[in-house]
């Protein structure tokens, strides 16, 4: 299928990136360092930008979205069409096109729906706005966006496979809005093929990783993309001269090279984003263009010629001249409309997103590694402790910052300032029973009538008689407890000389790694059964659960 659009135009394009840089070169720590670096040079990937497990593609979009809008000083009422194309949709229903017109405050008079695509997201979402833009009035507007995202955060419980690895070193996160308009002078070529017969060549089921036939693929890319490349500038008569650059998705390294080879394309009319920002998705095509800005700055206007080409199989060109001063540098974002605790939802086992807790001593090593662990699972947390500093580098990489408050401070008051309805409550370490009773009191009498709060009381021992000694203390503040309906308390005793925790790096994966690469070492999952200790007895499933103690040798 291929056309030409008249009085169309690309008018500005924005797009968005997470903060956090996952550098490929820790990825040596699994698969050793001379099969990274062969990996890195093949795929002409050294570092991707990554999201937190909250941000979606919609959020990057938005925030690329409101600062185009800004800059090109539309009026929000002109815009009668809003397209989002993602592989990594907000809900089933409805698309999250509507959510984003409802971000943006868009007009009633809009068409908004999405379209469930990947790398060829941006020749196939430009034909698609295009086609609708022709039956708008002169001047009325379009935004088509386009955003997928690699997450931050793996659970070290899940085992990376050797196409996941090769996969997480492509892929990094990205959103972009294109903005078009009706106008007067514009033109915009295209030409679009799918090829439903080699569906299968990657693909996602339901409930299942992507896989991908990676020869295939690559058969695929240097194959049909570099001869529809030929075929549409002799379909349309496109000279050479008139084209300043080409801008391919980026797919990998070598597959690129072998395109604009087969294309007998100079490289220095090639743009890439691949190296700094991975593979993309659909949105790669506009980010390459807004990476690459400096490059053409000093024109008015440049004239392109972009070739998206992946999942389905699908692939096609499009060629259009889009003003300079329109193409808006990269910029980065971190923030995300969704509270984390609804994301987890679906795939929290302990059931413990509902829970606000309080850590107290959470700036003592098991402190941070329960917190850490906790906050995976969605859980809103307050944290107790002597060291503020320590305190605030432990959440200094998180995107929702728990609430901190200092021993010398007023508890009580803190929380209520900070309006920490809580419920449950973990006290770490060997802390002295006046203060249990006090923090203990004070959540009984916090709770909701008819809430049920939760303690756990994790300590360490280091021989045997120092367990049996644990055990009366606790058996002891366990009567004194006996009668009060609203608290559940339980205990964690570990052997503080058998745990040695790697700590959770919430800027990377390496603790992912050193999991996969040692297949599980122990000083992680000893640490893991004491945290995982923890969430049970704070979570839904024992409710019922009292007065219970739970050793880990």
């Amino acid at each position: 299928m291929q056309g030409v659009f008249e009085n169309i135009r690309i008018q500005g394009i924005c797009s968005c990136v997470p903060s956090t840089v996952e550098k490929n070169e820790i990825y040596a720590n699994i698969i050793g360092e001379r099969r990274a670096k062969r990996q890195i040079k093949l795929i002409g990937v050294s570092q991707r930008h990554i999201s937190n497990s909250a941000q979606m593609p919609s959020d990057l979009c938005y925030a690329a979205t409101e600062r185009l809008l800004s800059h090109l000083n539309w009026n929000k009422e002109d815009i009668k069409v809003l397209i989002f194309i993602t592989q990594r949709p907000d809900y089933n229903l409805p698309s999250t096109a509507f959510f984003l017109h409802k971000r943006l405050g868009l007009s009633k008079d809009c068409l908004c729906f999405d379209i469930n695509l990947g790398c060829s997201s941006f020749n196939v979402g430009i034909q698609n706005t295009a086609a609708l833009l022709q039956n708008c009035e002169l001047h009325e507007k379009a935004l088509l966006l386009l955003g997928d995202t690699s997450s931050l955060i793996k659970s070290p419980y899940e085992r990376y496979e050797n196409d996941e690895i090769a996969q997480d070193m492509l892929f990094g996160s990205e959103g972009t809005c294109i903005a078009m308009e009706k106008a007067e002078n514009g033109s915009i070529m295209f030409m679009n093929k799918s090829d439903g017969e080699r569906y299968q060549a990657i693909i996602s089921e339901f409930g299942q990783s992507t896989k991908m036939d990676g020869s295939a693929v690559f058969s695929f890319g240097i194959g049909d993309v570099p001869k529809t490349v030929i075929d549409f500038r002799d379909c349309f008569g496109i000279q050479e001269e008139s084209i300043d650059y080409y801008v391919f998705h980026q797919a990998q390294q070598l597959m690129l090279d072998t395109i604009i080879n087969k294309c007998n394309i100079s490289p220095d009319k090639e743009l890439r984003s691949l190296n700094e920002y991975g593979n993309t998705s659909g949105g790669s095509i506009p980010l390459t263009l807004n990476v690459n800005k400096e490059r053409f700055a000093a024109k008015k206007s440049i004239r392109v010629l972009c070739c998206g080409f992946g999942v389905g199989l699908s692939w096609g060109c499009i060629y259009t001249e889009i003003p300079t001063e329109n193409i808006l540098p990269v910029f980065e974002n971190d923030e995300h409309y969704r509270d984390v605790r609804s994301d987890v939802r679906s795939r929290d086992g302990f059931g413990i997103h509902y829970r606000n807790i309080l850590i107290y001593n959470a700036d003592s090593e098991m402190g941070e590694w329960v917190l850490k662990r906790l906050k995976q699972c969605g859980g809103k947390l307050a944290l107790v402790g002597a060291d503020s500093e320590r305190l605030s580098e432990i959440v200094a990489s998180m995107i929702e910052k728990p609430i901190i408050v200092t021993e010398s401070n007023n508890t009580a008051n803190e929380l209520s300032a900070s309006h920490f309805n809580q419920n449950a409550l973990v006290l770490i370490g060997n802390v002295e029973y006046d203060i249990m009773k006090l923090y203990i009191d004070a959540l009984s009498e916090s709770l909701d009538k008819g809430s049920i709060g939760s303690v756990v009381i994790c300590d360490s021992y280091t021989d045997n008689e120092e367990m049996r000694q644990a055990k009366k203390r606790f058996e002891h503040m366990f009567d004194d407890y006996k009668n009060i309906d609203n608290i559940r308390i339980n205990a964690v005793l570990y052997n503080g000389n058998r745990v040695n925790m790697v700590q959770i790096r919430d800027a990377g994966q390496e603790w992912v790694n050193l999991f996969v690469s040692k297949g599980g070492p122990e000083e992680m999952v000893k640490a893991s059964y004491v945290s995982d200790a923890v969430m049970h007895f704070l979570s839904r499933s024992a409710k019922f659960t009292n007065n219970s103690i739970l050793t880990i040798e």
